[in-house]
């Protein structure tokens, strides 16, 4: 698309990603869409509430202004969710600070209910970052599950809970699919 090219500037050199996931940490998750149904965004909170506490840091970046209503329910079930771990809501970033947060995750969770292509699942992997996504759409194109990420069902937060224990407890797991 016009202008093309690459909006995102310089990545994470394999060094930095090394580090970045053998740091004695919680995991730290970013979902980044808007924060619409079709977006997954209530997979993935339903997800975090089945974790450990400690065990995961989430940061949500999105616009809330395509389904305003939506957006107000998650809001405050993020707001009942911030006792038991960290959550922080970014409500949009400009371009140039986009590369800043995806260089601070270790994983993009984007459980969407269908995505045309998901070019979402590309940026993170540029910073490292592999990617949760569902079998429904095209992530699968991109999502080598086991590989680069892991495809779920839709709505299937037990699963989803399930890959984000594994990745908090096993660096060298997450390591692998970083690279």
């Amino acid at each position: 698309a016009y202008p093309g090219g690459d909006r995102l500037g310089e990545r994470l050199a394999e060094a930095q990603i090394r580090q970045r996931a053998q740091e004695v940490r919680p995991l730290r998750v970013l979902f980044l869409g808007s924060l619409t149904r079709r977006k997954g965004i209530r997979t993935l909170l339903k997800a975090c509430e089945q974790l450990e506490r400690g065990k995961i840091e989430l940061t949500i970046i999105g616009s809330q202004t395509a389904e305003p209503r939506y957006a107000r329910q998650i809001q405050a079930y993020i707001d009942r969710l911030k006792s038991n771990f960290p959550i922080k809501v970014l409500k949009a970033v400009p371009a140039t600070a986009l590369p800043e947060q995806l260089r601070a995750q270790d994983l993009l969770v984007v459980p969407s209910s269908y995505e045309g292509f998901g070019i979402v699942y590309l940026e993170g992997m540029a910073f490292g970052l592999p990617a949760i996504a569902t079998t429904c759409g095209a992530a699968h194109e991109t999502i080598r599950h086991g590989q680069n990420g892991f495809l779920i069902g839709m709505g299937d937060s037990p699963t989803l809970a399930r890959h984000l224990r594994e990745l908090a407890a096993n660096r060298g797991r997450l390591l692998s699919l970083s690279l």
